[in-house]
Parts: structure tokens; sequence; C-alpha cells
């Protein structure tokens, strides 16, 4: 995905790829906290 000045957007989809992960891995976990600290770390 490019921008008008192309540039890709690899910060960003390497972050969404991060939160797509944990989600799937923390799949049931209890505590919403130590899913949004994994996120952030």
């Amino acid at each position: 995905m490019y921008s008008s000045y192309n540039v890709t957007l690899f910060a960003a989809e390497r972050v969404n790829n991060k939160v797509k992960v944990l989600k799937r891995n923390a799949f049931g976990l209890r505590n919403f906290n130590r899913l949004r600290v994994q996120i952030m770390a």
C-alpha cells in the first residue's frame, strides 16, 4: 500500500500485524489489561 508520495506504510502495517497476532494468541484471555499491555509493548 502506497500513499501519494510512494512511501510504504510499513510501521502501521507492522503494528496492525502485531495486534492481530496478539489477539489470536490471547483468545480466551480473561484479563483485557494484560492484552493491552502486550499490545503497547
